[in-house]
């Protein structure tokens, strides 16, 4: 049995799920407030503490006796040479992306944005954003089918299985990741909005970005925000006849929770998250 003392901090459950399943020495579980992590441990009866404001969190590591500080969906920036110094202390994070590439806070929606491939790394921490020496790491290759919620949970798996091949090989570390020009992605609000005169293609790809319910894609009509959490494209002849004198851009069809909106490629069918509004677009209106 390892033996070695683990704090481990984050928002995620996977990678905890995965120590515990090793029977790893965890002495200390700092869990965000209200996250997915926090509701599976008290589904599963295991003990923990909220993690406090960060000044407060770095003053309680400092004074734990620990080997191995375990990241995964910690929010703070730590200040890790202080943190290790005159210590044997490793920090290690788990980061949902094939690093170098998609560092930041939202590395998946960032992935689908962007058409990149995603995966999760195992790394060491130091005192820039997700830039230390790399143990382990694995790739997902992007998919124009994914979205944001199947990509979430496949990147799950994937830290799952970089921190049991790190713990494999004692956390010795393979490669620096270096200076390398990488895409840096963290989300904004404004990512969450598209207008009709983006092309079906970008239209399709910020949907499938921003598809969960905290972060759902969007546009403005009449002053209202219309989120919509599935869209697709249709080529059929039928259409194209009947609505050959429709304009670019104007609704042909409402029906349930859906609207279907002329392309010059296409139709859009765009599901609408909130089901019927009022408020929502009418069969004829030119949408921009």
């Amino acid at each position: 049995m390892d033996k070695r003392k683990y704090i481990f901090a984050g928002n995620r459950f996977n990678v905890l799920q995965e120590m515990l399943k090793l029977e790893l020495n965890v002495i200390k579980i700092f869990a965000v407030k209200n996250s997915w992590l926090e509701k599976e441990l008290i589904k599963k009866n295991i003990g923990y503490e909220i993690l406090p404001a960060k000044e407060e969190f770095v003053e309680q590591v400092q004074r734990i006796t620990f080997d191995f500080f375990i990241s995964n969906g910690l929010p703070y920036i730590l200040p890790i040479s202080k943190l290790v110094e005159n210590t044997k202390r490793k920090f290690i994070n788990i980061h949902p992306s094939f690093l170098p590439d998609l560092r930041g806070a939202d590395p998946q929606p960032g992935a689908l944005l962007f058409g990149r491939d995603s995966g999760a790394t195992c790394h060491y921490m130091n005192d820039q954003i997700d830039a230390g020496a790399i143990i382990s790491q694995t790739k997902i290759e992007y998919s124009k089918k994914f979205d944001a919620g199947l990509l979430y949970q496949l990147s799950f798996l994937a830290e799952q299985d970089v921190f049991k091949e790190a713990w494999k090989k004692d956390f010795i570390s393979i490669k620096n990741q270096g200076s390398v020009d990488r895409l840096y992605y963290s989300f904004k609000t404004k990512d969450l909005y598209f207008d009709f005169n983006d092309s079906s293609h970008d239209i399709i790809r910020r949907i499938k970005a921003f598809n969960t319910p905290n972060k759902m894609a969007r546009f403005l009509f009449n002053s209202n925000e219309i989120l919509i959490e599935n869209a697709q494209l249709i080529e059929n002849e039928f259409m194209n006849y009947k609505y050959q004198n429709n304009s670019v851009n104007e609704v042909v069809v409402v029906y349930e929770s859906s609207l279907v909106v002329k392309k010059e490629d296409g139709f859009l069918n765009l599901k609408m998250s909130d089901g019927y509004l009022e408020n929502q677009p009418s069969v004829g209106d030119v949408l921009s």
